[in-house]
Order: C-alpha cells, then sequence, then structure tokens
C-alpha cells in the first residue's frame, strides 16, 4: 500500500510497478493484472470510529469486469478480529483473513491468501462482493477514526482490452543511482513520500 500522508492533494498521482519476467509462455502466458480495492466503506473514506467492545461493520462493492481474483490481503488496526470477503451474489466465500495481534490487541500483521492453486477466484460483472470486519476494542472508549476495514488484491480480467482505459502511459524508467552524476534536481523524500 502507498498514500499520501499530506494534506495536499495529486489528482494525477499514480503508481507503477515494473516486474521483469521470461518471455516464455509456458506455463501460461502472461496477462496483465490489476490492484483490487474493496473495503467497509464501500470504498467511501475508509477510516471510521472503533466502539468499544465487540464490534462488525460490512460493506459492499459491485464488480465491473468478469475475470478473476488472484490473491488478497488485508488492511486493518489495532484490536483487529478479522476480515471476510464474501461474494454476496453468489453467496460464497472468498477469503477470511485472521489478524495477528498482541497480548494487547495491537495489530501485529495480516495475512495474504492467493488462489493460485485453484486458478484464482472467478468474478463476474455485477456480482456484489461483501467485506466485514470485525474488532473487539477492550479500551471502554470509543476511538474516532480507529478502524479500517481493507481487502486488496490483484485481479485479471477476462478481457483485458475493457480495461484499457484505466491504463496510464508507460513512463521511462529512473536511473540507476550509479548513472547519476547530478543528484541536485532531484527531490528531497523521505520514505513517506
Amino acid at each position: 500500500m502507498i498514500h499520501n500522508p499530506t494534506a495536499a492533494s495529486y489528482d494525477k498521482a499514480f503508481l507503477q510497478i515494473e516486474i521483469g519476467y521470461l518471455d516464455d509462455a509456458s506455463p501460461a502466458p502472461v496477462k496483465n493484472f490489476y490492484p483490487a480495492w474493496m473495503d467497509v466503506a464501500s470504498c467511501g473514506s475508509s477510516g471510521y470510529d472503533l466502539p468499544a467492545g465487540p464490534s462488525e461493520k460490512s460493506g459492499t462493492v459491485g464488480v465491473k469486469y468478469d475475470g478473476i481474483l488472484l490473491g488478497v490481503g488485508g488492511h486493518m488496526h489495532d484490536y483487529a478480529k478479522q476480515i471476510v470477503l464474501e461474494d454476496a451474489t453468489k453467496k460464497k466465500s472468498i477469503a477470511t483473513l485472521q489478524a495477528k495481534t498482541d497480548d494487547k490487541g495491537l495489530l501485529l500483521s495480516m495475512p495474504v491468501i492467493t488462489f493460485y492453486s485453484t486458478g484464482g477466484e472467478p468474478l463476474a460483472a455485477g456480482d456484489q462482493l461483501k467485506i466485514t470486519a470485525n474488532y473487539d476494542n477492550p479500551t471502554g472508549k470509543l476511538l474516532r477514526a480507529g478502524a479500517m476495514g481493507i481487502v486488496v488484491g490483484y485481479f485479471v480480467p477476462a478481457n483485458d482490452s475493457a480495461l484499457a482505459p484505466l491504463r496510464h502511459a508507460a513512463k521511462s524508467p529512473m536511473p540507476h543511482p550509479h548513472d547519476m552524476h547530478d543528484m541536485k534536481d532531484m527531490p528531497n523524500m523521505s520514505h513517506d513520500q
């Protein structure tokens, strides 16, 4: 995940990742895949207030394209228990991601589940995905913006041309630092930027 921790908004910002692969199409042809974002706020403002004690929050997201979901991971906050992704249209559970917390309930990690061995999880345009986050807040007080319930994954469309309008033109790769003779024009960025 990446995010902008500043108050400034950048409407045209995007992330480009370059992954090298073999040209050989064995064992399967190379295909484009796309990041998929699903959250309990139905892709609105993802943070929400966490009430004291056990709680559950659900939201739905519509699938716009036929294709295959290759795997998912989750993003939650302290006192998380689990996040569940279901295909509500097919009434089928896709993944349950159990939060790993310490003995005080502070979040340590969220798992990643892949569907490679089954060929991926098929989704159809029009399917409604339901995302449900479970928490147990032992503090005895409401924690303002203390929770999120996000599932992220990789999606391979059945028809890649349908997603072509979403792609950005490839940018020239950054030169290797050893190839840069003059770094004074490069922005000074921290790891949070």
